[in-house]
């Protein structure tokens, strides 16, 4: 279904966002089917359409979405994540910095940049990633920011800041 849309609207970037979100979904259900592979060719497909400005209804005003385009900022941060899955991290990297130069507010897709910034040995990169993502998040106890931002202080050998983060991921 999700390939016939995309045939009969060639420019449109929604099918192809909505097929790479499906199989990204799917292949994290443990679906034999979806690959990650599959979702980068349709999310791929969805970046590269994504340039044409669309009115997103699904997210509204207030999103934080610099030049009102949803789709290029959730393409390029879901291919970012499928990038992230197969090792692709400096891809990954890449489409993370698009998502959040257009959606700048996204805890999750500064949590993911934080996180392949760890995986390629830039701690500092991570640190400021991870920052922004408790700026943003809804809490201020955000289990996965403060436990990613713990990890990237060490490296870096700000040792009160680690153990500050970890108290605070404690609940201490």
């Amino acid at each position: 279904a999700y390939q016939q849309a995309a045939l009969a609207q060639p420019c449109d970037p929604r099918p192809y966002l909505d097929l790479g979100r499906l199989t990204l979904d799917r292949y994290r259900q443990g679906n034999a089917y979806a690959s990650p592979w599959q979702a980068i060719a349709a999310l791929k497909q969805a970046v590269a359409h994504s340039s044409i400005a669309l009115p997103s209804p699904q997210w509204g005003e207030g999103t934080g979405v610099r030049g009102g385009n949803d789709y290029a900022a959730e393409s390029h941060a879901l291919l970012a994540q499928a990038q992230h899955l197969i090792g692709e991290t400096e891809s990954a990297l890449e489409n993370y910095r698009n998502a959040l130069h257009l959606a700048p507010l996204r805890t999750d897709w500064s949590l993911g940049l934080g996180q392949v910034c760890l995986e390629l040995n830039r701690p500092e990169a991570a640190i400021t990633a991870l920052q922004e993502a408790l700026i943003h998040a809804p809490t201020p106890r955000h289990p996965a920011v403060l436990e990613a931002l713990t990890r990237a202080y060490a490296p870096s050998h700000l040792w009160p800041e680690a153990h500050q983060t970890a108290e605070t991921a404690l609940g201490f």
